[in-house]
């Protein structure tokens, strides 16, 4: 069974609130040095790597017989999914496995039956879910374990992790209930590793990233920096949630003008103009546009684009002079939002030759 030492829940709790109250600052650095710690930790401490969710616990060693070799107990691996995990409760009586219940129990009939009837039809339900799983119908797995927790007279996490392993393997997986089950089985066993894990995956999944690098990191802090999976997995959602926070900043950034450098290629690119002539009388806004024709022959580019915008709101009393302001404006623009400033400036050669 798991432990239920106060230390590691301390632990946890510590790292859990430290980790939601410096989500930004503090977060981030921290994943980023436990990726590389733990790589260093587990290369000077570990004397074996494990899979990111191979921590099934084991039951008690037997004993060698005398005059033949002990039995070896045989741990079934999912190659698609983690291991179902082991944990010392009432043997299901094997008669009991073919006479299941066709439907769901009542709260009646629940209610009627003794805490070690009810514990042994749990686990046998859980037994049976077991296999199903093991042969990948996880929809079946799912409704049995599903059963046990219904029937169980004291809730178990391991079933409700169980099932969570059933959906993370379902098509499409079923993160939403991956989450609720792991909730449920980390509020039974604060320290319960595969579940931290398992709810990260399904948070990563559902593209909540920082709180799928909380987990990531709990559970590496728990594992004490053996599990190399896990400490890759923080590595990796670090690297998603820099991608997504830089997605978001450069959407809700307002426009602004690329390098002067650039910009004077770019402009070098075309052939000089004269400036349109001026009407006899002109207006403020004609004024406005002579301004930001100077200021574009002086490459003084930010005033040059902000006279522009100015003349044309101002008015601009000839069609020439409109025509000019506005084709200006629009060159800024145009600069401005360029997807790939290189390959844009080859462009820009390649128009003006």
């Amino acid at each position: 069974m798991a432990s239920s030492t106060p230390e590691p829940a301390t632990l946890l709790e510590r790292a859990q609130s430290f980790l939601s109250e410096n989500k930004r600052a503090v977060l981030l650095g921290t994943a980023a040095a436990l990726a590389v710690g733990g790589v260093a930790y587990y290369a000077a401490t570990s004397s074996r790597p494990r899979s990111e969710l191979d921590d099934a616990e084991k039951g008690p060693k037997k004993d060698k017989k005398k005059g033949g070799k002990g039995k070896k107990k045989k741990t079934v691996k999912d190659t698609e999914g983690p291991i179902l995990e082991e944990r010392e409760r009432p043997k299901p009586n094997v008669e009991d496995a073919d006479a299941l219940p066709d439907t769901p129990l009542t709260a009646e009939q629940i209610a009627s039956m003794s805490t070690e009837e009810r514990a042994r039809l749990a686990a046998t339900f859980k037994e049976k879910g077991n296999s199903a799983y093991k042969e990948r119908r996880y929809a079946q797995a799912a409704v049995l374990y599903t059963r046990a927790i219904e029937v169980t007279p004291k809730p178990e996490p391991v079933f409700y992790s169980n099932r969570a392993a059933c959906y993370v393997n379902m098509q499409p997986p079923q993160h939403a209930l991956v989450v609720e089950d792991c909730d449920e089985a980390l509020k039974l066993d604060s320290n319960y590793v595969k579940a931290l894990n398992r709810r990260a995956i399904a948070l990563e999944g559902l593209d909540r990233f920082e709180e799928a690098l909380r987990d990531f990191t709990a559970a590496t802090i728990l594992d004490k920096f053996s599990n190399q999976g896990t400490a890759q997995a923080v590595e990796r959602v670090l690297q998603k949630l820099a991608s997504k926070k830089a997605a978001e900043i450069i959407a809700t950034r307002e426009p602004r003008l690329p390098s002067f450098t650039f910009i004077q290629a770019y402009f070098a690119a075309f052939r000089p103009r004269a400036h349109p002539t001026m009407p006899e009388n002109p207006s403020t806004g004609d004024q406005t546009l002579l301004l930001a024709l100077q200021a574009l022959d002086a490459a003084d580019y930010a005033h040059a684009v902000t006279f522009a915008g100015e003349a044309i709101d101002q008015g601009i009393s000839w069609d020439e002079g409109r025509a000019e302001a506005l084709n200006l404006r629009g060159t800024f623009k145009y600069v401005i939002h360029l997807p790939s400033r290189a390959n844009c400036f080859l462009s820009s050669l390649h128009l003006g030759s």
